[in-house]
């Protein structure tokens, strides 16, 4: 996995970004990977994009196959209506990205290859709607406690 120093990538909030196979951090985040890369935050950030690389494998291995379907999928979540942050976690490949992030291998198993995303598409965006707190998903906690909901959910379907 390839990572690079980068101006305007990721946005402002977040760390880092998959861009068509590279991850790229802005400095202050790229300078504290260098120094800390072995921790546990960015074992699983790293992980969290690594999981992002194999789902555009999993979609014939075309980046702009899959851009096009993140696009839909946040949109399809009602930015709108929602607001910005349900829309990215509630998009299919955002939520296998962070429910798996933890397990450090999972990107690598050939028989998952990263191909859960799949299975959370299925579903409409109300039930995960129906799953977000009632405070939103403003805070981390709030953003843990959703996909805690969502793993729950999700159980006995993987």
């Amino acid at each position: 996995m390839q990572v690079r120093k980068s101006r305007l990538l990721p946005p402002k909030g977040y760390d880092a970004i998959t861009f068509f196979g590279l991850v790229l951090m802005r400095k202050p985040q790229y300078e504290e990977w260098r120094r800390n890369a072995t921790s546990k935050q960015y074992r699983q950030l790293c992980s969290h994009e690594m999981i992002h690389q194999r789902q555009a494998v999993s979609l014939h291995n075309s980046w702009l196959c899959y851009y096009v379907r993140y696009a839909y999928y946040y949109l399809r979540n009602r930015p709108l209506r929602y607001g910005h942050m349900f829309a990215y976690l509630a998009n299919p490949f955002e939520m296998e990205a962070y429910l798996f992030e933890a397990d450090t291998s999972y990107a690598s198993r050939p028989q998952d290859g990263a191909d859960n995303w799949r299975k959370l598409a299925s579903y409409p965006p109300a039930c995960w709607h129906a799953l977000m707190s009632d405070k939103g998903l403003a805070t981390k906690a709030a953003q843990a406690d959703f996909f805690t909901r969502v793993a729950s959910f999700m159980e006995n379907k993987w």
